[in-house]
């Protein structure tokens, strides 16, 4: 009888593909449950599982990435225990474990490493992932036109996202729709490289996606994003032209909004009552507390009452990420997490110099999206913008690989 030999480069390519499809497809991650466990909780349990098995072989490489998180964790880990005695035990617990996420780094360094197809199968998930996400979330947004209440319950039984109406213009709002936007990076950076067709009409299609989310921060920061990959590619003379053409069609784009009576959702966006607002007085309440203890904050889960003028609210867990962070952890726990992230963008700027693949910008500027939209909504400090993370410090800390590798790889 033969015995079967077990390839494990490919049982770990096959894991990584159900890694990023389950992050960009699976929503906030309860989207597949197992008992009263989630699909993604069981993948991060795996990742985790394998590092104690890295650092057991003693194959976690003493890298500058490695090092850094080592001294984030242990500060982490020492918040952590100062936490649970100061505030409210399931409160700190449930506030730190988001952060956990950060430590499966290791795991996709040594995959993109091992594996030299990573970069080839990494680009092709994510483009068959949010391709699939881009026409389910314009199905979606057509189907909540006709019917509200299926797809209202669908979104928040799985909390898949969020729907609201302004008329009867629905405001779809999905937890992978940022992956569509750090999507476009990859095709418009693919487009311009190799001047492919394909490539401008899949950027057509994430735009469309986006448009529906009527989300201003990502219209806001995916505009700032182009224009840097625009002035990157045609210079400082070519540039012009390029802000020329982005101004026009968002001028296109708002009169055409405007005359189909869009443009309410946006002012009530502004609105006294509403988003805006609400983060607004958010921001000011908890820079107040900030202020008053900067240096190691005031530990997980601490609770804050804000008055909003038609409400007032204690809560723990706040919409601007970055602030939250300076609360919790203070300006050391900051300058760690937010040194760590520099590093991993410097890496893949050496990366993408050295090799000349897009694949490394298009990656950081997706990471540049996660951190820029965290200034509004949490990402960075869970499994949605912590994996995708991860997978940037795997590409950025693993040898350098050119187009012509990736292409002999695939």
């Amino acid at each position: 009888m033969k015995s079967i030999k077990i390839d494990r480069i490919q049982i770990e390519k096959v894991f990584v593909l159900f890694v990023i499809a389950e992050l960009i497809l699976g929503g906030s991650g309860r989207l597949i449950m197992l008992g009263p466990l989630s699909l993604r909780i069981l993948i991060l349990a795996c990742l985790l599982a394998f590092d104690f098995v890295l650092l057991i072989e003693k194959k976690i490489k003493a890298n500058s990435s490695n090092v850094v998180l080592i001294i984030l964790l242990f500060y982490f880990a020492c918040i952590l225990c100062y936490s649970i005695v100061i505030n409210n035990r399931a409160d700190a617990i449930n506030s730190f474990t988001g952060y956990l996420v950060i430590s499966v780094c290791p795991a996709f360094i040594y995959f993109s490493s091992r594996n030299k197809d990573f970069l080839p199968v990494l680009r092709k998930a994510i483009y068959v992932c949010t391709i699939l996400l881009s026409f389910i979330t314009i199905a979606l947004w057509l189907f909540c036109i006709v019917s509200v209440g299926t797809a209202y319950s669908f979104l928040r039984q799985f909390q898949y996202g969020a729907l609201a109406y302004v008329g009867p213009i629905p405001r779809l709002f999905l937890k992978g729709s940022i992956f569509v936007c750090c999507a476009l990076f990859f095709a418009v950076t693919d487009y311009l490289e190799q001047r492919k067709i394909k490539y401008l009409i899949v950027s057509c299609l994430y735009l469309a996606a986006i448009a529906v989310t009527f989300t201003t921060s990502f219209y806001a920061f995916t505009a700032v994003i182009l224009l840097f990959v625009f002035y990157h590619y045609y210079g400082r003379k070519h540039f012009v032209y390029a802000l020329i053409l982005l101004v026009l069609i968002c001028l296109i784009g708002a009169l055409i909004m405007y005359k189909a009576g869009i443009f309410s959702i946006f002012a009530q966006r502004f609105s006294g009552d509403y988003d805006f607002s609400y983060k607004g007085t958010q921001f000011k309440r908890v820079l107040e507390e900030v202020a008053k203890r900067p240096v190691f904050g005031y530990g997980f889960g601490y609770p804050i009452t804000i008055d909003y003028g038609y409400t007032v609210v204690t809560a723990y867990s706040f919409e601007i990420m970055w602030l939250q962070l300076l609360l919790d952890t203070g300006i050391v726990g900051f300058a760690l997490f937010a040194g760590h992230v520099l590093l991993t963008f410097y890496q893949l700027h050496l990366q993408y110099i050295n090799s000349g693949n897009t694949i490394y910008m298009s990656l950081a500027c997706g990471l540049m999206m996660f951190c820029l939209v965290s200034f509004t909504n949490p990402f960075m400090n869970n499994a949605i913008g912590l994996l995708y993370y991860a997978i940037c410090v795997g590409a950025a800390f693993s040898p350098c690989r050119s187009i012509n590798d990736e292409k002999g790889a695939a």
